[in-house]
């Protein structure tokens, strides 16, 4: 496995701006907090990256015959610096042709990880991805590793929280959070001889140098401490260290064995 780079890559873009609620942070000595850190305090928070990356998972059915699908993991980072020494915001996507299905708005698209809805729908006729921890095909988590390095603060995006699988409101209020896609490579939709309908193959992935695009995400974040304990039925369920909003975009293109990535 490579070591990730520590110095800074101009690598893609992207954008990130909301409000969070997070806890006072544990520094080293002599480091200042970040303004924009105070306990209990929600807060604006604002982040222009210049490194985003992919990590696609290739499946391979004989390694790894529980995960099926091509995958992959998009890091916005505030720095080319290791995730263990940043902030980054990632989306791991489960299933690479469902977000072609939902981009592409084809006859095998899953409305159970893609809504189509007229109101979901950008310029282009793009579809929205659900994100969450259960039932959808990204999820997404949130960590603050450069601006509170020994605090250890990261949350999760929570979805639809339909099965009640998510902690209650009064720890964790928000709910619904999706992506919208307009590039994810160059998938080809394909139709069928028989009937018409058209599709994409389940073995698509991303190639190298292909770009990835979101126009918009909304993500609804709560402690990743707090959303385990709830999975697990782990009591007492603590209360969140980190919950809040964020909405953004990013764009670039796939690089493969890119140094600062942990594949070969």
């Amino acid at each position: 496995m490579a070591i990730f780079a520590g110095c800074e890559l101009n690598q893609g873009h992207g954008h990130l701006s909301g409000t969070i609620n997070v806890a006072e942070c544990s520094f080293p000595k002599n480091q200042k907090p970040k303004p924009w850190l105070s306990a209990n305090n929600t807060t604006d928070f604002v982040m222009d990256s210049k490194f985003v990356v992919g990590e696609p998972l290739d499946a391979n059915p004989l390694t790894a015959p529980g995960f099926p699908a091509n995958q992959m993991i998009i890091r916005v980072q505030n720095s080319g610096h290791r995730i263990e020494a940043a902030d980054a915001l990632l989306f791991w996507v489960q299933d690479s042709a469902a977000v072609a299905r939902c981009i592409n708005g084809t006859d095998d698209v899953n409305p159970v990880v893609c809504d189509r809805s007229p109101a979901s729908q950008g310029t282009k006729g793009e579809g929205r991805m659900y994100v969450g921890m259960t039932s959808e095909a990204v999820f997404s988590s949130f960590v603050l590793n450069g601006s509170c390095p020994s605090a250890l603060i990261s949350a999760d995006a929570l979805g639809a929280c339909v099965d009640g699988s998510c902690p209650d409101v009064s720890l964790c209020p928000g709910r619904g959070s999706w992506i919208q896609f307009s590039q994810f490579g160059h998938p080809v939709v394909r139709v069928n001889s028989n009937d018409q309908t058209r599709y994409v193959d389940d073995s698509f992935k991303v190639s190298d140098g292909e770009p990835i695009a979101a126009t918009s995400f909304h993500v609804e974040l709560c402690d990743i401490a707090t959303v385990e304990a709830k999975l697990t039925n782990t009591l007492p369920i603590p209360p969140p260290s980190i919950v809040g909003t964020l909405d953004g975009e990013f764009d670039f293109d796939l690089e493969r064995r890119l140094g600062s990535q942990p594949f070969p």
